[in-house]
């Protein structure tokens, strides 16, 4: 890391932390207490609201009700945040009931006259012909609020049914084009994934929320989850089809001269897997679990039955 960006980092870094020392900065940046010290006389020449803190344990503080010196960002980093909201500018919704053309315009705003013309084409510079829009759904700002405040709702769920679910929502997740919420069952009680196009009339419980934080939630979430391996022979002129379907759980595996398709899935995942494994067509071979083989050559067989 260049020492200018290295300083920039090291801003939201004491700004977070308010109280610091040589030891913290050496640390957080992988340098050494000499060089830590240098920056901290530099962030000091810029404007850094710094002082030594003269308490039991020493170091440094950042003064209260005092503003940090403006981040700065070169060319390569402007490019990145208009990439961003590149992306940003295919969700049809998103938790946050905010537009791609008014972040656009305040970010064109602000953007240093060096790189204004190239920034006001990046859409047209980049452009992303494959990427999976999410279908509309009215309730992620709701749903995003609630998670925010820890709060415990009641909604009508319509996915199979119709049926009433009490639940904290911990997470949203978009995944292939699909929203999702993660959260606590309070009938349950068991994590559970809602399809949020499913989520109707959401109000507030008088329940309370569970005494551990989200991210404990989250982390136990993950460490109770239980991923399946699975692995199928993909064929070698075929390999191109995986480069342009990439999904975070999957990577390609050569043995003995031959390529696999290898990765986990959750079975409340099985349904999406199936459809992911459809889009190659006769380009792989499921190999194992047996358990998939089963489930999907009657996948198959639905789907032929429609047209008999």
């Amino acid at each position: 890391m260049k020492k200018n960006e290295r300083l920039i980092a090291e801003l939201f870094f004491i700004n977070q932390k308010k109280q610091f020392n040589l030891n913290d900065l050496a640390t957080e940046f992988d340098i050494s207490k000499r060089t830590a010290l240098r920056d901290i006389e530099a962030l000091e020449e810029i404007g850094a609201p710094i002082t030594v803190d003269k308490g039991r344990y020493g170091g440094y503080q950042v003064l209260k009700n005092s503003s940090l010196p403006p981040v700065y960002f070169n060319q390569n980093e402007w490019y990145s945040l208009f990439l961003a909201l590149q992306l940003f500018k295919h969700l049809n919704d998103n938790p946050f009931d905010q537009s791609y053309t008014d972040l656009k315009n305040k970010l064109l705003s602000i953007v240093p006259s060096t790189h204004n013309s190239s920034t006001h084409r990046l859409d047209q510079l980049v452009v992303f012909e494959q990427f999976q829009t999410p279908e509309p759904c009215f309730v992620l700002s709701d749903l995003f609020q609630v998670i925010v405040e820890q709060k415990v709702i009641t909604f009508n769920y319509t996915r199979y049914t119709q049926e009433t679910r009490i639940s904290q929502p911990l997470q949203l997740i978009l995944n292939y084009g699909e929203w999702y919420l993660l959260t606590w069952d309070m009938d349950k009680k068991d994590f559970r994934k809602f399809r949020c196009d499913s989520i109707e009339n959401i109000t507030l419980s008088n329940l309370p929320c569970l005494d551990e934080s989200t991210g404990d939630l989250l982390e136990k979430y993950h460490q109770q989850t239980k991923s399946i391996p699975f692995k199928c022979l993909i064929k070698e002129d075929s390999v191109s089809l995986f480069k342009n379907r990439q999904y975070p759980q999957v990577k390609l595996l050569t043995e003995k001269n031959q390529t696999f398709l290898v990765g986990t899935f959750d079975k409340e995942e099985l349904t999406f897997l199936m459809n992911y494994l459809l889009t190659f067509g006769n380009a792989i071979t499921i190999l194992s679990p047996d358990f998939l083989i089963t489930e999907f050559s009657e996948f198959l067989n639905q789907i032929q039955r429609k047209y008999q």
